[in-house]
């Protein structure tokens, strides 16, 4: 599965986004995640068409994309301080 998941790392480079976090992990022989990204809203549109695009071109892939706008009560992760 790292070429899905390569791949769905390149669309969202492609379209200016940061990949913020996820969780992956095989469950049953089957591959799940769920990641979190931020991305322009000028883009966004445009990300999740790729994503969808790739999902569901991508045998054995089956996906769904959910896409919501981040709120202030959910800000992007600050720089790791020391």
């Amino acid at each position: 599965m790292d070429g899905g998941r390569q791949g769905v790392a390149h669309r969202v480079a492609d379209h200016g986004g940061n990949w913020l976090e996820s969780r992956m992990c095989h469950l049953g022989g089957q591959f799940a995640g769920i990641l979190r990204v931020e991305v322009a809203q000028a883009r966004r549109d445009e990300l999740v068409n790729a994503l969808r695009t790739l999902l569901f071109r991508s045998e054995p892939w089956e996906g769904r994309v959910h896409a919501k706008p981040m709120t202030d009560a959910t800000p992007s992760p600050s720089p790791a301080r020391r």
